[in-house]
């Protein structure tokens, strides 16, 4: 969540060239994507067709197996390995045995050998994206419900040391160790710098800047501390799947986070209006109640990841829809809960 990622240029020239170094990128790895499934499968597969609109990170292909099954292939290209994607690998090992619905994972190789990239081989999630399902009627309440419950099985398990996690080999009951040696030192890195870029780009003013860096710190050194779980870490829309009413499938989970699960929750709600938050908790508590400073939490880490995902989208060049508000408003709504609570 807390990646560095250098500016990008958006002119109209810039962007075609992007577009075509993609389909050229793409066009060039095709060969090596068919290779690699004839060999995982033993046999060419069907369909091997590519996604032209990348993931924030990944190349995807979509691949029909020689028996039918649906595949996915996602691929890290960058200049250093992309230890996240031994993540999903893990999570389709473990994950799924705690009632956690997570795709299998046939395949990964990072060693570049057999291509000139790294890849997983993933099967291909059912149902339809929550980013996709009307966010209103029973449906979608029951959704909320579902993956309430899930979070609250993947919330039991337990985790070492705090922050991003560096992973073990996938055969370990241990998906690894947070690399930070508190959750205050995780919550607060680098939030100077996302404040920053927030004040330049207006997405905040000089005032609220400065109520932020006070009361971030503030509210943390008076929570007690909570024991480290595992965390999904980017519970968004776009990577929870689901069918006839219940979540079918957990995707991307190479931002791992070990640390309080009160945050997997309020990353959760910061892709949706907070009518949604009581389905959700319906599910993750079930007839339980929060705890008392569950509140100051959740508005505490629902502010630190909207700095985050603020700076990320600007970064990244992300355009707010016609006619809604800014994405960024979600900073002030968060600080003014987060006021209001303490």
């Amino acid at each position: 969540m807390f990646y560095p990622k250098a500016d990008i240029d958006l002119s109209t020239a810039h962007l075609l060239q992007l577009r075509q170094s993609l389909v050229d990128q793409v066009s060039s790895y095709l060969p090596f994507v068919w290779e690699v499934c004839a060999s995982s499968f033993g046999a060419p597969p069907r369909r091997v067709a590519p996604f032209l609109e990348r993931g924030t990170f990944h190349l995807i292909f979509d691949i029909v197996a020689p028996d039918g099954g649906e595949w996915i292939v996602r691929i890290a290209d960058g200049a250093t390995p992309d230890f996240g994607l031994t993540f999903d690998a893990w999570a389709g090992d473990h994950l799924p045995a705690l009632g956690i619905p997570v795709p299998e994972v046939k395949e990964i190789d990072l060693t570049r050998r057999r291509a000139p990239f790294e890849f997983t081989i993933v099967r291909r999630a059912k149902g339809v994206l929550l980013a996709d399902l009307p966010r209103s009627g029973a449906e979608f309440a029951s959704v909320l419900a579902s993956l309430g419950d899930i979070i609250r099985r993947l919330h039991a398990v337990m985790s070492h040391g705090f922050g991003l996690i560096a992973p073990n080999d996938r055969s370990s009951a241990d998906i690894g160790q947070g690399s930070c040696a508190t959750w205050t030192n995780y919550i607060l890195k680098r939030m100077d710098e996302h404040i920053d870029v927030c004040r330049a780009i207006a997405a905040i003013s000089d005032g609220e800047a400065r109520e932020i860096a006070e009361i971030i710190p503030s509210v943390l050194r008076q929570l007690p501390d909570t024991p480290a779980r595992l965390l999904h870490g980017d519970l968004g829309s776009h990577n929870i799947f689901t069918v006839q009413g219940h979540v079918s499938s957990l995707i991307d989970w190479e931002d791992c986070v070990a640390g309080d699960p009160v945050y997997d929750i309020a990353f959760w709600g910061s892709f949706h209006a907070p009518d949604a938050l009581p389905h959700f908790l319906r599910g993750y508590f079930g007839s339980g109640k929060p705890a008392q400073d569950f509140d100051e939490r959740y508005w505490l880490y629902y502010l630190r990841v909207a700095l985050a995902k603020t700076v990320l989208r600007h970064r990244l060049g992300y355009a707010d829809p016609p006619g809604r508000p800014p994405a960024s408003r979600r900073i002030q709504l968060a600080l003014g809960r987060l006021t209001a609570v303490r």
